[in-house]
């Protein structure tokens, strides 16, 4: 039988181990979610408003199908966007992440 003492030790490790584990992977749904407007942006490079945002609804409807954009991976993308967006971009971005969502 472990002492308490080794107990909360093991856990704490565990914690740790699994924190970093979280970590990791928000990393990695925040880069997919880039990756995918940085590819669609770079594809449409001088296109219109309206052909870019045509083109970034249709890409992560695909990704959504393949199972390589979440709905996390898209919330946790809007919530380190948005501060860096004007009111008039952030409700944009608001609507356009509502069809994509709801696609």
């Amino acid at each position: 039988m472990q002492k308490f003492s080794e107990y909360v030790n093991d856990s704490k490790q565990e914690n740790t181990q699994t924190t970093k584990n979280n970590k990791s992977n928000n990393a990695n749904m925040n880069e997919s979610a880039f990756e995918l407007l940085k590819r669609v942006a770079a594809q449409y490079e001088g296109a219109s408003q309206e052909d870019l945002i045509v083109a970034i609804l249709k890409e992560a409807k695909l990704a959504k199908e393949r199972g390589t954009l979440s709905a996390n991976e898209i919330q946790n993308f809007v919530s380190t966007v948005s501060p860096m967006l004007s009111s008039s971009q952030r409700k944009q971005l608001d609507g356009i992440i509502e069809k994509i969502l709801n696609d």
